[in-house]
């Protein structure tokens, strides 16, 4: 009897789950997760039968219990997806339904944005405030004055946020509407579907080159042997294909027709975020066939090598491990947002303070004074209740009074300003990518300033730091180096040092449209058939062993070979030799063909001798045309120069400069070499070759030891020079983002030589650094590893030497879950110069972030291009994405995505610094407009016996920060630039250390702020006061409360307007739009007003207030415009405001003349500014700086350590496949 689940599993029957995996499938390199505990708890039968799924597959039978296929990555719900029965929680509301689309959905979206907007601490303040006005007669400055502009505030911020996510919306779209083809058993043929539309059960056809779905579990393929390859690039970050096979029995149901027949029942495990590991069963025509990871395709991989394939759906939508491995979109929040909320608290407290203490004046007050004036005094005030009672009502009087020293458009100017910044990040032609047509996306703009304030970069490798493109650039044969053209690495050091390059491609040379780079005018054209007999016969050779040795697979495109690998490596090896005229054009199980000279040549296959990490090398024996036996080798060189015989290591002296100039330069290597064998001997071997490779225990360790038999006294053929191709300029990029005090870290999910490659292509990790690579797998041995590592960081610092940092995946997993480990992991990778973490699954990365973010409390970035670093991107403060060739995945999980990586120095250096600045500002200046203006208020108590009134107009105080107050600030923080030019800002990286400095927003500069305000406050209404309290004006009267006010209003708004043009540092014509227009508005605003005023006061004689739904006008104001045209007000007017800022102007003039930063120089000057000049300025680093460069131009750089990258000819366990094939 099976129960149902809420979470669409069964009771699985006890003959399909304990099944094994078979020993004799082809072996995969496994990297487990913190999934592997259950994986294996599954396999040997320990956990609950109950944790698993089972289905059925074939004609009329349905499987509604699972997850639709469709996907979400928004942050609000606005559009339903069916979860079949499946609780939907939202804002801790639990939502339950059965499959339909329900009208519940919009209530949750309103309650996910409202949720959102008052989780804001000023929002459900002015909530507060706003209610106390309706719904009390207390308020001195009206009903509207708080619920008016809080709405406007409330709306603009839930537009924003929607229009943002509208964008995720789009790609989810996108993705979800893709077309893919689904088995029809009524039509027998496959018919074309949405991915949407997918469920569990359904047999899907794959064509080359698409992508998969969802999860499948591969049941045939084109291929007669049932393989193909999958590339998994979106999913682990590796380029290199992966094989999957089919299981035999199901293979025979390749054809529609025989699909019609297909009925099984399968049983696996429930769905999980383990990349790498897979345990099911199949039960078909009455045969339990057991299920591996080897039949598992999933989402976000692609297929390459075969025209198709079938797979049963099995896991989709949110349970795929595609999606498993992402989590929800959070709600992230700068931390300069953070601080703001703190500084809301604290000036709530200073509130609550002053209306406390304005409570007790009051009190004092009404017993003191009210005593002898009776007529203040109403009927039944007296006794402890109405003490009481007088005390609330003057607290909430006052609090209401002095609500605004909070700025109520503070979260909307940010808004609005944040908006606007992201759309001229969007319009940056630097960062626009024309080749892929991709601008710059700021997704997420409520991000900004976070960009300024960077401590930590985590980079993904393929696709983000390289261009997923593998091609030979140089050779080196006979002693001789072939190829023209540098790689990244050398032209940013000529760049660097000035220098200038010889030996680049000649100004006719165009690439190919295979995109082939390799050009040598001796060789390329056919011109290697003219050279001497010598040398050619050692190209002939050279290029011979590239055609052969390898597992490449070529596959006929009409009249073109393409060739289908398992490594981008060799699949640009023999594209290269193909390319110069040594065409790989056939493969069998048991041959090679190989064409040049218009020959073609078939060789035998005898034996793959497979590539492992530990081996570094491959190697194939083959029987020549001439019958003789031939072994062929490549691999790296501090591996494959000892197995030379000594003659040809003594003959190597040019040979091994111009590597070690290969290497320098950041290309992979591969040495290749041959030896003829002697029958005898190798029947000999061969036997203990069959026996090693068809064991079942310890088969890698007896396969290398055998192999190492056979490849001795070998002779040198050549070096191959492939440059695995950086995006442009990005070993500029990280240097100058480490010369702005940001550190990068690589999580790749690549294997550790090929990570530590482009770590030194790259230049994050060079000669000159002490690299550290962690060796042991136990956690004793890992802190043994750590404490020394600790005492080389002393010693490097004392040195000034750079140390890197090298984490295995496994290594990295002992790290993460040993607690002493994890202190010990984020303190030493926080005093490297660079960490290279390899070998990781996309759970690890996020766990990393989310490592560094909790033990050192910095702001982390995370970049990547595949979906395999959507949970890396997530966990980050600040995600990028960018647009490759990966999908869009991680693009739409990020926060800000562009077309390359070189942009990131654009958007970080720049904007980012630029926005950090103008954030800082708006918000700093927010509170002090809004302190400026309502201490008047409490001036003005002091000077009425505390009674509570106004002594500015309700429509005053609403309209000051909406109307008065807003355009300059939103000039400055839109548009304002402390240092004009941006590529002034790129030749002085250093600048960026302001904003991880905390130079713009601190505690302590919004205390010097708030005090500024206090005392501009003090200025405005004090000196107006005591010069013009007994004035009279030309009607005759003294100023009454509201002239008075309208006096202090117009000094309060020049001063914040004039103070906020000093905080201005590059004006432009809008600036001055803005400014003069505030000014214009206040004046006309007054006119206009208290016309109206009088008008209406004619109209309602015997009414104080007007009231016309929903606004008031008070008739008081009436006439106050009066006010504007004395010539003494404006007297008063401009000695305050230059009384109040006078001081602000001498003490920036004062601080700019004596101080020694770099900055003021920098603003002044701009990219004219010398290195003599720098050197009088004291930023960090500038001496040490000039003196590392005098020792590199004087001496030149010298290598501290010697690595040469090396590029891997296979992936591991696809020899076993070809050996197999020859033995049958």
């Amino acid at each position: 009897k099976k129960k149902k689940k809420m979470d669409g599993t069964n009771d699985i029957n006890d003959r399909l789950l304990t099944n094994e995996v078979e020993e004799d499938s082809l072996e995969i390199d496994y990297t487990y997760t913190d999934d592997h505990k259950e994986y294996k708890e599954l396999k040997n039968g320990k956990k609950s039968k109950d944790d698993g799924r089972e289905f059925e597959v074939g004609k009329d039978v349905k499987n509604g219990k699972f997850y639709g296929n469709a996907v979400s990555t928004t942050r609000y719900t606005i559009y339903p997806i069916r979860f079949h029965n499946r609780p939907l929680k939202m804002c801790g509301i639990t939502f339950k339904y059965k499959g339909k689309f329900i009208p519940q959905f919009q209530v949750i979206f309103f309650i996910q944005i409202l949720k959102e907007q008052f989780g804001r601490v000023a929002n459900l303040y002015f909530l507060l405030i706003a209610c106390l006005q309706l719904f009390t007669d207390l308020s001195p400055t009206g009903r509207e004055s708080t619920i008016i502009p809080l709405s406007i505030v409330i709306f603009f911020s839930m537009v924003k946020s929607v229009l943002e996510d509208a964008k995720k919306l789009y790609g989810d779209r996108v993705e979800n509407n893709s077309i893919t083809h689904v088995y029809d058993y009524h039509k027998k043929e496959f018919i074309e579907k949405k991915w949407k539309k997918v469920k569990v059960g359904d047999i899907v056809r794959i064509n080359k080159s698409e992508k998969f779905p969802c999860d499948l579990i591969m049941m045939a393929s084109s291929s007669k042997d049932g393989l193909c390859y999958i590339e998994t690039s979106s999913l682990d970050g590796e380029t290199n294909l992966k094989i999957r096979r089919s299981k035999d029995e199901t293979q025979i149901y390749n054809t529609p027709d025989q699909l019609a027949h297909f009925k099984a029942t399968i049983t696996c495990e429930k769905p999980n975020k383990s990349l790498y590991t897979f345990l099911g069963s199949m039960e078909l025509n009455g045969q339990r066939i057991s299920l591996s990871p080897e039949q598992i395709l999933l989402r976000g991989s692609s297929l390459r090598n075969i025209e198709y394939v079938y797979g049963i759906a099995v896991f989709t939508g949110h349970d795929t491990k595609l999606m498993n491995n992402q989590n929800e979109a959070p709600h992230k929040i700068s931390k300069i947002e953070n601080q703001t909320n703190r500084f809301i608290f604290l000036i709530l407290g200073t509130l609550i303070f002053l209306c406390i203490l304005c409570t007790i004046g009051s009190l004092v007050f009404e017993g003191t004074k009210v005593a002898d004036a009776w007529y203040l005094r109403e009927k039944g005030t007296e006794g402890v209740g109405s003490f009481f009672r007088i005390a609330i009502e003057s607290f909430i009087t006052f609090l209401i009074l002095f609500n605004n020293l909070v700025p109520i458009s503070l979260y909307v100017s940010v808004e609005i300003a944040k908006f606007i910044q992201g759309l001229f990040m969007s319009l940056d032609i630097n960062m626009y990518y024309e080749p892929n047509d991709v601008a710059c996306n700021a997704r997420n703009s409520a991000l900004n300033e976070e960009l300024g304030q960077i401590d930590y970069i985590f980079s993904d490798k393929t696709g983000t730091l390289t261009c997923n493109k593998m091609e030979l650039l140089k050779i080196i044969v006979g002693g001789v180096q072939y190829g023209m053209g540098h790689t990244e690495i050398e032209k940013s050091n000529a760049r660097r040092f000035k220098k200038i390059l010889t030996g680049d491609f000649p100004p006719d040379h165009k690439v190919d449209r295979d995109g082939f780079k390799f050009y040598d005018q001796r060789i390329s054209k056919n011109a290697w058939m003219n050279q001497n007999d010598t040398a050619k016969e050692s190209l002939i050779k050279f290029f011979s062993l590239l055609a052969l040795c390898h597992t490449v697979i070529p596959e006929k495109n009409g009249k073109e070979i393409v060739y289908q690998a398992a490594s981008p490596d060799e699949a640009a090896l023999v594209k290269a030799a193909a390319k110069i005229g040594f065409r790989f054009i056939r493969r069998t199980n048991t041959e090679m063909t190989i064409e040049y000279e218009g020959n073609q040549y078939v060789y035998q296959i005898k034996n793959v001798l497979e590539f492992t990490s530990k081996r570094k090398r491959m190697s194939i024996i083959v029987r020549d045309p001439s019958n003789r036996l031939l072994l062929l080798t490549k691999g790296a060189d501090n591996v494959l120069l000892p197995l030379l015989s000594k003659l040809e290591r003594n003959g190597l002296g040019d040979t091994m400069k111009l590597l070690e100039a290969a290497a320098e330069a950041g290309l992979r290597t591969l040495v290749c070499a041959e030896s003829y064998l002697d029958e005898e001997e190798y029947n000999e071997w061969n036997k203990e070759f069959i026996r090693a490779e068809n064991l079942h225990v310890n088969r890698e360790e007896e396969l290398e030891r055998v192999s190492e038999l056979i490849e001795r006294n070998l002779s040198f053929v050549g070096i191959t020079a492939i440059e695995d191709e950086l995006q442009e300029k990005v070993p500029e990029t990280i240097r100058d983002l480490a010369e702005a005090g940001v550190k990068l870290w690589v999580l790749t999910g690549d294997k550790q030589a090929t990570a530590i490659n482009i770590g030194f292509a790259c230049d994050l990790l060079n000669q000159q650094m002490s690299v550290n690579i962690i060796e042991n797998e136990n956690a004793s041995g890992i802190r043994h590893e750590f404490l020394e590592l600790i005492k080389t960081q002393s010693e490097a610092k004392a040195s000034q030497m750079k140390v890197g940092l090298v984490v295995e995946g496994k290594r990295l997993k002992v790290i993460l879950g040993d607690d002493s480990l994890r202190s010990m992991f984020a303190k030493i990778g926080a005093d490297c110069d660079s960490v290279v973490c390899c070998r990781v699954s996309p759970s690890q990365k996020a766990d990393v972030v989310r490592l560094i973010r909790e033990k050192k409390k910095k702001i982390t970035l995370s970049i990547g291009d595949g979906a395999n670093d959507v949970p890396m991107i997530q966990a980050a403060h600040v995600g990028i994405g960018i647009s490759g060739e990966e999908g869009l995945q991680a693009c739409n999980a990020s926060d800000y995505s562009f077309g390359q990586f070189r942009y990131l120095r654009n958007l970080l250096l720049v904007h980012g610094r630029w926005n950090y600045r103008r954030i800082s500002k708006l918000i700093l200046y927010s509170f002090y407009k809004n302190t400026v203006l309502y201490l008047t208020q409490m001036w003005f108590v002091l000077f009425n016996f505390f009674s509570g009134s106004s002594v500015h107009d309700r429509w005053t105080v609403s309209t000051y920060n909406i109307l008065f107050t807003s355009l300059p600030i939103m000039a400055l923080a839109c548009f304002d630039r402390d240092v004009k030019n941006p590529s002034t800002i790129l030749t002085y990286p250093d600048l960026y250390r302001q904003g991880r400095q905390e130079r713009f927003f601190s505690f302590s500069i919004f205390l010097s702020w708030l005090i500024n305000s206090i005392y501009h406050s003090a200025v405005c209404f004090l000196i107006p006061y005591f010069w013009m309290r007994e004035d009279i004006i030309d009607t005759g009267h003294t100023l009454d409360k509201w002239s008075f006010g309208v006096v202090i209003y117009t000094c309060v708004l020049l001063t914040v307007t004039l103070k906020c043009a000093l905080e201005t540092s590059s004006f432009t014509l809008l600036h001055f739009i803005c400014i003069g227009v505030s000014i214009f508005l206040w004046f006309a605003f007054v006119v206009a007003y208290g016309g109206l005023s009088i008008v209406l006061s004619q109209l309602f004689k015997k009414s104080k207030t007007f009231y016309t739904f929903p606004f008031s006008i008070s008739f008081e104001f009436m006439g106050q415009f009066n006010a504007l045209f004395q010539p003494q007000v404006y007297t008063v007017v401009i000695l305050t405001v230059a009384i109040a800022l006078g001081r602000d102007f001498v003490y920036k003039v004062g601080k700019r003349i004596k101080s020694r930063d770099i900055y003021y120089a920098v603003q002044q000057k701009g990219d004219r500014v010398n290195k003599d000049e720098i050197k009088r300025y004291s930023t960090i680093d500038n001496e040490n700086f000039f003196k590392k460069q005098a020792i590199i131009e004087r001496e030149g750089i010298k290598s501290l350590i010697h690595y040469n990258g090396f590029a891997f000819s296979q992936t591991p366990g696809i020899s076993r496949f070809f050996n197999r094939s020859i033995q049958q």
